[in-house]
């Protein structure tokens, strides 16, 4: 029998960027707690020249565990706060070609002229450097881009050959610290850091994806006044 065609899912970031500050806010408060106690305790215990070795190698993963917790800690710190927006005229065509990835981002145009927008531009790049990244990390060998004006805003699909995300996983891409790499330093952060920064200057981001074959990625920012 034919193979059955899977219909594309597709997730819309379901909140706004003040409920991920004041979620992470929160958490990084509860777990600085926790770090605090497992840095000055594993430090104490190493300091220990009698400690025997198969104590001090489970103290030592211990310690490399803490270290880990420090790093999400720092991110999420970064992301609860928010930095400061330096909004500008930026030509997203100009901002695409100058982004920082092994996959170049063929770009195509289908509105006439200049496609400008008023934004952050370090934190719209960073948006977009963080799709490359995800594409990479899905076997994506290239990353097509299309700009496009719809109504009062620019649309912006960009789209990957990588190995998709399975349905079962669409519904959480937008979670703080949800990830599906395996990683040890993937803290699940990008996509709700992409979301947020998004929403504070004014955009919507969707992702869908077949789940086998390509994900893509859609931003609408609005057109420059």
């Amino acid at each position: 029998m034919p193979e059955t065609e899977q219909k594309p899912t597709q997730t819309e970031a379901p909140y706004p960027a003040s409920y991920y500050s004041a979620l992470l806010a929160g958490l990084v408060h509860k777990l600085n707690n926790v770090a605090t106690v497992l840095t000055g305790n594993t430090s104490l215990l190493l300091m220990d020249e009698e400690l025997p070795d198969e104590v001090r190698r489970s103290v030592d993963q211990m310690s490399n565990a803490t270290q880990l917790l420090s790093r999400i800690l720092d991110e999420a710190a970064i992301m609860g706060k928010g930095s400061k927006l330096s909004v500008e005229s930026i030509d997203l065509a100009s901002l695409l070609s100058a982004i920082d990835s092994p996959l170049k981002i063929e770009v195509v145009q289908k509105t006439a002229g200049p496609v400008r927008v008023k934004s952050d531009p370090t934190k719209l790049r960073s948006v977009f450097e963080e799709f490359c990244q995800n594409a990479v990390s899905a076997g994506a060998t290239k990353v097509s881009c299309q700009l496009e004006k719809t109504g009062e805003n620019y649309l912006i699909r960009l789209r990957d050959n990588g190995s998709g995300i399975r349905s079962e996983m669409m519904p959480r891409i937008f979670d703080p610290f949800f990830t599906t790499k395996k990683f040890p330093d993937a803290f699940g952060l990008g996509l709700s850091r992409a979301a947020a920064e998004i929403a504070r200057i004014g955009g919507t981001i969707s992702i869908k994806s077949d789940g086998k074959s390509f994900t893509e990625v859609r931003i609408t920012l609005p057109v420059e006044a």
